[in-house]
């Protein structure tokens, strides 16, 4: 069944002559162009809304604060869409071509911040110094992506979310919920640290030359892309090195299948117990000398 939304659930008045209509979404998408028009069609809905209040009187100020609650509550219903693993690889290309990164603090991430950035961020007009002007967001896209993740960690329905703003005037608790969940020391974050660690010191099933791969490790470990074709004789031919910014990739370590990370975790297994053997028998030896 395919599922639609209604980004601001029905026409909303802000004075006699400032009307905003809502729109219909369809948050199941299928293929990348889906993907892209769902966000570019959030993204000029919300910007509508900017403008109108960038032009409304101050005395609207209750209901502009009312409306972005609002703008909130359509972003994370259209957000669990975007971050629906289905569709991670529409995510991933959307985000390459506008330049936003996947991650944006490996230690404490929020996957809710490349999204605000997608739907609150814009393409400026062209000018003659800047012909080809990059896509452009603010910082307020970090707040929303506190207030968003807040949500998820409060378990806090879109349907519910304006009226939850309302009741605790404003974004605090969220704010609060936020920094709790995804302290350095939470469980999951640890989590992610480690299944990391342990896939970048996996052993290698091949080396390959580096040769035309542009690669640095000067902030530790680095991942690349590469592609592959199998030959007839059951060799693997690295064709070339495929653009995957480093963030997207240690965030598909975040994802791996569960018997991968086994396996992972079998072969660090092995390796410890033999290290272990190892240092046993020349410990004896020692004691025999």
């Amino acid at each position: 069944m395919t599922k639609v939304t209604n980004l601001h659930q029905a026409h909303t008045n802000y004075s006699d002559d400032i009307t905003v209509p809502g729109v219909n979404l369809k948050l199941t998408v299928t293929n990348q162009e889906e993907f892209k028009g769902l966000v570019e069609a959030t993204r000029t809905q919300l910007r509508k809304r900017s403008d109108v209040f960038a032009t409304a009187s101050s005395t609207l100020n209750d209901r502009k604060r009312e409306a972005l609650y609002e703008d909130l509550a359509a972003a994370l219903a259209v957000a669990e869409a975007l971050l629906d693993p289905a569709n991670v690889d529409y995510l991933i290309n959307i985000l390459d071509e506008h330049n936003i990164p996947m991650v944006v603090d490996a230690e404490k991430r929020n996957e809710y911040v490349p999204i605000t950035r997608l739907l609150w961020g814009y393409w400026p007009k062209p000018t003659d110094t800047k012909p080809d002007p990059e896509f452009t967001y603010s910082r307020s896209t970090e707040l929303y992506a506190k207030v968003l993740r807040g949500a998820a960690v409060r378990k806090i329905k879109s349907s519910e979310l304006v009226a939850k703003l309302k009741e605790e005037n404003g974004f605090k608790q969220f704010k609060d919920a936020d920094d709790k969940k995804y302290l350095k020391s939470d469980e999951g974050e640890a989590e992610k640290k480690a299944l990391r660690e342990d896939v970048l010191k996996d052993e290698p099933i091949a080396v390959v030359p580096k040769g035309r791969i542009k690669a640095s490790a000067k902030d530790g470990e680095n991942l690349v892309c590469l592609l592959g074709r199998v030959t007839k004789d059951g060799q693997v031919e690295i064709l070339q090195q495929l653009p995957s910014k480093h963030d997207a990739l240690l965030s598909a370590i975040d994802r791996l299948p569960k018997e991968m990370i086994k396996d992972i975790r079998t072969r660090k297994g092995e390796r410890e117990n033999s290290e272990q053997g190892a240092f046993l028998s020349w410990g004896q030896s020692q004691d025999v000398a």
